[in-house]
């Protein structure tokens, strides 16, 4: 009972722990050294089969195994042992006493060997290789050599690539009629490399290019241009390095024009248009505009064209060149019959320049009426002296005087309109500071409306942390950064 329980730890420390792969086909010998013991029983003396005819336990290298791999499931096996019976006193037995002078015992068998580390029941790699066996064989004792039957099992546990300790055990059964149970435990040695013709450490019989230094990620196969495809799988061996490449091995050809990404100026080309040798779509007429989207892929050199390709409108402002009296409009400004930007309030200020395109201004407040200085003084003060409680949005009462004097200026100024915007500096998350900056700038619009400006006149924004207009990284920065801002509009 207690060698069962040691083999059952054993067996359990190999299933738990790291794999070494076991007798394979780069190891095709294996050779074993073993102590046996032996378990007889004698029919034909019955009173002796476990008291006085037993074999003993030969520790010492008794028992010796050559094997051979054939498959992963499969091993050829020969073995031979010896050992010796300890008779006891036979003197009831006079008949037998020439037992006393022959007490040695050997046999010798061949097996067919089963492993479960086969790669269908266990991993190939597994250090932990239990297997049954099957053969025949001879024993001789008492002068007599008798033919066996052999049925046993076993494990191999690799302690090392080439080293394992090895357990295993077999009923025989002889032609006597006789059998019994033979133990053995010892040392297994495996030896026999597989050819590796090129010398790549990829041995031939897995190599996909024996003859041809490799790689071993590539099962043994070079890799010219270092794109991670074997040559013999590539399709373009010669792709310079640090291109990315598909799975032919070949550049990438996002827009599949012929001209790999790497070289294609134009990368996203549209399915079926021609293009150049830099991967852009052919221009015939040189205008700029190419030809799949040219309404006059014949335009004469030099001349200024749209977008579609032709001579009609060069600022492309809907008025043709030849009349056109402003022909470098900006692109999407209103003009007017003779090409030039409409200004409304006819102020001197195109519209698309006037921030105040309805009513007349000057040029110097980009088209607005003007704000005299003693005006734009009262706006800068209130401002300026704008303080609010550290973290909160409560105006202090020293900024009410300047306030006071702006809602004044305002409520005298019917055409005003007031765009008031609050900023934070970056103390704070994100999200707390764009809430503090909305309160601040209504704050302000509050005490405005309770002094009597109109809160229809009274636009708010709110942008917190992201529009400083100085650097965060000082006492000063930030604090330039907490602000309210006053814009007048019209």
């Amino acid at each position: 009972m207690r060698k069962i329980t040691v083999l059952a730890l054993i067996s359990l420390l190999a299933f738990t722990t790291t794999q070494i792969k076991a007798q394979n086909s780069d190891h095709r010998w294996a050779l074993g050294i073993y102590g046996n013991w032996i378990n007889f029983n004698d029919n034909k003396i019955p009173e002796l089969k476990f008291r006085d005819f037993q074999g003993k336990k030969q520790m010492i290298p008794s028992a010796y195994s050559a094997g051979r791999f054939i498959s992963p499931s499969l091993n050829v096996v020969a073995a031979f042992s010896t050992n010796k019976f300890d008779i006891a006193d036979l003197s009831s037995y006079k008949w037998m006493r020439w037992l006393r002078d022959d007490k040695d015992f050997w046999d010798a068998d061949a097996s067919l060997q089963y492993n479960f580390a086969n790669g269908y029941i266990l991993p190939e790699s597994s250090w932990f290789t239990p297997y049954v066996y099957g053969g025949v064989g001879v024993a001789n004792y008492l002068k007599t050599s008798y033919f066996k039957e052999v049925v046993g099992v076993g494990a191999d546990i690799w302690l090392l690539h080439f080293l394992a300790l090895n357990v295993h055990g077999s009923a025989d059964i002889l032609n006597s009629g006789d059998s019994y149970i033979h133990l053995f435990t010892g040392l297994k040695v495996r030896f026999g490399n597989s050819k590796d013709t090129d010398k790549d450490g990829v041995v031939d019989k897995d190599d996909r290019c024996p003859t041809e230094f490799g790689l071993k990620e590539l099962k043994g196969c070079p890799d010219s241009d270092g794109d991670g495809i074997a040559d013999i799988d590539d399709k373009c061996p010669n792709t310079p390095a640090g291109v990315k490449i598909d799975a032919m091995g070949c550049p990438i050809d996002t827009d599949a024009d012929g001209v790999a990404d790497y070289l294609d100026k134009c990368p996203e080309t549209l399915a079926g248009v021609k293009v150049d040798a830099e991967g852009c779509p052919l221009d015939s007429d040189g205008d700029g505009v190419a030809d799949y989207l040219d309404k006059c892929p014949n335009t004469p050199a030099g001349v200024k064209v749209d977008a579609s390709g032709c001579t009609i409108d060069a600022d492309n402002d809907g008025v043709p060149d030849a009349i056109d009296k402003c022909p470098n409009t900006p692109a999407g400004v209103k003009v007017d019959v003779n090409g030039c930007p409409i200004d409304t309030d006819k102020d001197g200020v195109p519209d698309y320049m006037d921030k105040c395109p309805t009513v007349f201004g000057i040029a110097a407040n980009a088209g607005c009426p003007e704000i005299k200085k003693e005006e734009q003084a009262i706006i800068n003060t209130a401002f300026s002296n704008l303080e609010f409680v550290t973290g909160k949005y409560i105006i202090k009462k020293a900024s009410y005087p300047s306030l006071n004097r702006l809602a004044d200026l305002i409520k005298k100024k019917p055409d005003w309109n007031v765009l008031l915007a609050g900023h934070t500096d970056n103390v704070g998350s994100d999200e707390s500071n764009m809430k503090l900056s909305e309160n601040r700038a209504n704050a302000v619009k509050n005490y405005l409306v309770a002094r009597g400006v109109p809160e229809s006149r009274i636009k708010v924004e709110f942008y917190g942390e992201t529009k400083p207009t100085a650097p965060n990284t000082t006492a000063d920065g930030r604090q330039a950064n907490r602000r309210v801002e006053m814009t007048i509009f019209f």
